[in-house]
């Protein structure tokens, strides 16, 4: 039987068989129990995403007070210092023959400049993960965004040195660093116009979770039952154009009904985690080189020579007989979590998706009928997701506000004719670096430069699901003993 083929459904016996765990492979586990059986398998395998995801942020953040975020917060307080000293020699000449001062301005300036070259070699690395977890919208912004920063980070050490290497390009064109800053932001401005413009509308993905009107529902009594809930969520959104939380995708494939594009995209997606950890441990051309073959455009969409061609590379790199409908599931998951992530951030995205996995436990394991104490046990989990979007949304606002300060530092530049305009367009522009020292510091998820929390790996949700599921026979032969 082919690897790509799912088991065969099989009824629960009374023996049990301790799953087989690979490490080039995806642990094998026992095949998923009919509905009519187990149907509490896909919340289990919910749970198990969950948990995977939620270690992978965790792991970021502890992470933190590293190389990357002292570089990160030591930028905005280097940029800033530079240009409030720069406001300050242009607003009183006379203090750029202090000593204390041009010490100060040169200082910051070619401290800056160097910690920008480490923030774009940060955002360099971020953008290829942000690839990696196919947020591609965001790596090219991260990129962009990367490559100006250096070059922010080359003019800031000129312009710092230019009194001691008697360049005068940079007073005689006080426009220059405005210009870059303007065309390093430009990606970051779009970006979160676009966010912050969907938000002011109500149609980004936080808002239309429509959380207010779940609330209303709840406590008016429109709303009895779980099924109402995830039926509403399910209907195509005609704002976003795809469904917040499609369940009749899941159940469908956890009966077996499984298309070839979708076991396709599952198997791919774990060819290319498998590479990555096989090329992490030891590098390896022909690793390289099959990496490098899924990544491209071609193998993005299903044709049946790339099928014979994933085929191949599951027989050489899947040695043992996988249940593809978990897969498909687990990649599926993976799609859902990443969307949210991407369009309401990591800590609204983890909350979101827990949510969605208590309602989805609820309603397989027929207790859909919302009880008093069911109905507070969802107002809470409700306010916890409400309270995460809203603190991204808010971080979006402050962010466009930030953009909007470059913005009108650069035109106010372009009409700079005296010193005292030169020296307000310093202060603003310092103002602009300095306001997101708080969002760097305390939102690191968040940030332009932000650090992206890596895609769950598939194995490592199998390992916690088959532990889970593992520890639920056990009880149950403890049950029947």
């Amino acid at each position: 039987m082919s690897v790509l083929t799912a088991r065969k459904v099989e009824m629960a016996s009374s023996s049990y068989r301790k799953p087989i765990a690979s490490q080039s492979s995806i642990t094998t586990q026992e095949p998923f129990l009919s509905s009519s059986e187990g149907p509490v398998a896909l919340p289990h395998l919910m749970q198990s995403y969950l948990q995977a995801k939620d270690d992978n942020r965790t792991k970021a953040l502890k992470n933190r007070g590293g190389a990357e975020d002292i570089i990160v917060v030591g930028n905005d307080i280097a940029t800033t210092g530079f240009l409030v000293f720069e406001g300050i020699k242009a607003i009183n000449p006379a203090s750029q023959s202090l000593f204390g001062v041009f010490l100060a301005t040169t200082l910051c300036g070619v401290i800056g400049g160097l910690i920008n070259f480490g923030e774009g070699i940060v955002g360099i690395k971020e953008a290829i993960e942000a690839f990696r977890c196919g947020d591609t919208k965001l790596a090219w912004r991260q990129l962009i965004s990367a490559i100006f920063t250096i070059l922010i980070g080359a003019a800031m050490i000129l312009e710092a040195l230019a009194p001691i290497l008697g360049i005068g390009f940079f007073a005689a064109n006080p426009w220059v660093l405005p210009i870059v800053f303007f065309l390093g932001i430009l990606p970051v401005f779009k970006e979160v116009f676009e966010r912050s413009m969907k938000i002011l509308r109500g149609k980004d993905y936080g808002s239309q979770l429509q959380l207010d009107k779940l609330k209303e529902g709840l406590n008016s009594g429109k709303i009895t039952t779980v099924d109402q809930i995830l039926e509403k969520y399910q209907e195509l959104n005609p704002h976003l154009g795809v469904r917040i939380f499609d369940t009749e995708s899941l159940e469908r494939i956890l009966s077996g009904q499984i298309t070839d594009e979708e076991r396709y995209q599952a198997s791919v997606d774990l060819l290319m985690q498998i590479l990555e950890h096989r090329i992490e441990k030891e590098k390896n051309e022909d690793d390289e080189a099959d990496l490098k073959m899924l990544q491209s455009k071609k193998f993005h969409k299903f044709s049946s020579l790339n099928q014979q061609k994933i085929n191949r590379l599951m027989e050489k790199l899947v040695p043992q007989e996988i249940d593809i409908t978990q897969l498909v599931i687990m990649h599926k998951l993976y799609e859902k979590m990443e969307k949210f992530q991407a369009n309401m951030g990591v800590d609204a995205a983890i909350e979101a998706f827990s949510f969605f996995t208590y309602l989805v436990n609820e309603k397989l394991s027929g207790n859909s009928v919302i009880t008093e104490e069911k109905k507070q046990k969802i107002l809470t989990k409700v306010a916890a997701l409400d309270t995460k979007i809203h603190a991204w949304q808010r971080v979006q606002h402050l962010r466009l506000f930030v953009q909007f300060l470059l913005t009108g530092s650069f035109v106010f530049g372009w009409f700079a004719s005296n010193l005292l305009f030169d020296a307000i367009n310093s202060f603003v522009m310092a103002a602009a670096n300095g306001l997101p020292l708080y969002i760097d510091a305390m939102k690191p998820f968040d940030r332009d430069t932000n650090v992206v929390v890596p895609k769950a790996d598939i194995r490592k949700v199998s390992q916690i699901y088959a532990k889970k599921q593992e520890e639920i026979r056990w009880q149950q032969q403890q049950h029947i003993g």
